[in-house]
């Protein structure tokens, strides 16, 4: 899910998301929302994309450092986000990339 202000630039971002569910015994269930973990310049964060597996969810980050023009993040990271013991997605801790 996003949401922005209908530009096509860093800067017209506010904000961005990956809703995870799962389905049992035909139901959904929310196991958790996955966001940008890293964070530096004055825009939203996003995704070049998110792997699921058993168990974690790992996302690929784009974000802008301070001195990156809107429409150019030079910043990368990867998340690693795991189910826990409550049946919920939990992040890890950032590891920057590029």
């Amino acid at each position: 899910m996003g949401c922005d202000t209908g530009g096509r630039t860093g800067g017209g971002r506010l904000a961005w998301a990956f809703v995870v569910f799962t389905g049992e015994q035909g139901q959904l269930r929310l196991v958790g929302t996955i966001t940008p973990q890293k964070y530096e310049g004055g825009h939203a964060s996003g995704f070049d994309g998110i792997e699921l597996a058993s168990g974690r969810v790992t996302a690929e980050e784009t974000w802008h450092r301070r001195m990156d023009p809107t429409r150019c993040p030079s910043g990368k990271a990867v998340t690693e986000w795991r189910v826990g013991a409550d049946g919920l997605l939990t992040a890890g801790e950032p590891r920057v990339t590029g």
